[in-house]
């Protein structure tokens, strides 16, 4: 590997962590703002659900979901893998799809390197958005069904932050960042604001 490709891949990498100490703060606020106005839950369903039915016997409902603890494997399971799996899906894929499409010269370096630059081609925007919305219906199907009353704004608004990280700094720069922001939500005593 050049010494400049590694250096290219250092910096991505380090943005995506800046990118998720950054976001999460707004996040929690735009948030709650959203709770507030609207009176429904926001976040990942899925896991709000599973953090009640856990603590559905218990007298003190709201402090247990407060202080949920994940299992070994579920942190192996929202660290090592989600992040990994959602990436590739979501983004790296669509990523190598769009370059081929647009006929670049070396897709598989876009995917790693990102295709550099500032703005996004409408075609890009087009297809981050899609696959953000996907990425956040993922977040909130349940055992019942995709959740409707639970708005995921973190996960819309981090699927397109990923996909732009994707397409212009490479995959270590999106995958950093959710990688970071999962185990950020896996030491948190309870952020109804996950997005894995």
């Amino acid at each position: 590997m050049k010494r400049r490709n590694f250096l290219q891949l250092g910096i991505a990498a380090g943005i995506g962590i800046l990118t998720e100490k950054i976001t999460t703060p707004f996040l929690d606020e735009v948030e709650s703002a959203i709770e507030r106005t609207t009176g429904l839950p926001t976040g990942n369903a899925s896991i709000q659900i599973k953090k009640k039915a856990a603590c559905a016997n218990r007298d003190d409902i709201d402090d247990c979901v407060q202080h949920f603890t994940y299992s070994t494997d579920e942190k192996v399971m929202i660290i090592g893998i989600a992040p990994i799996i959602e990436e590739l899906y979501f983004r790296v894929l669509l990523s190598v799809l769009v370059s081929l499409h647009d006929k670049r010269e070396k897709p598989l370096n876009d995917v790693v390197y990102g295709t550099g630059g500032i703005g996004l081609n409408r075609q890009e925007v087009a297809i981050g958005a899609t696959s953000s919305l996907v990425f956040a219906a993922v977040h909130n199907i349940t055992e019942n069904g995709i959740d409707t009353k639970t708005i995921p704004a973190a996960s819309i608004f981090l699927g397109m932050a990923y996909w732009y990280l994707q397409r212009k700094l490479g995959f270590l720069a999106n995958y950093t960042a959710h990688l970071s922001l999962n185990i950020n939500a896996t030491k948190l005593l309870f952020s109804s604001r996950v997005a894995t």
